[in-house]
């Protein structure tokens, strides 16, 4: 019998994957994101559902989502699956990295157009 694997894995569109990318985010599942993230690197869109992350989710949720990669990442328990180069350990550094640069933008941009709204 052969392995179960989500269903946007293979046959999914670049659409699926982003909404498993989103889902996993929402609910906070560090598999489910390395599943959408194996997904999306066997694919090449990396970099695409990165630039994407922002049309995602609002600065809010991207704060606090960037919250819970930071406690992740920090986590000693974690520090093993870094070690061992674990794809969930990959996946949440490549979220973390991804939510900085998109909250960053949205920094720069209330920089420039006026008062810095509360993120």
């Amino acid at each position: 019998m052969p392995p179960l694997s989500p269903p946007w894995e293979s046959t999914g569109s670049y659409v699926d994957r982003l909404e498993a990318l989103r889902a996993a985010v929402q609910a906070r599942d560090h598999r489910a994101l390395a599943w959408a993230y194996r997904a999306l690197a066997a694919a090449g869109e990396t970099d695409q559902a990165l630039r994407a992350l922002g049309t995602l989710f609002p600065p809010v949720s991207l704060r606090e989502a960037l919250a819970w990669t930071d406690r992740w990442l920090r986590d000693p328990f974690n520090d093993a699956l870094r070690a061992r180069g674990d794809v969930r350990w990959q996946a949440m550094n490549w979220l973390d990295h991804g939510l900085r640069w998109h909250l960053s933008r949205a920094l720069t941009a209330a920089l420039r157009s006026g008062p810095v709204p509360e993120l």
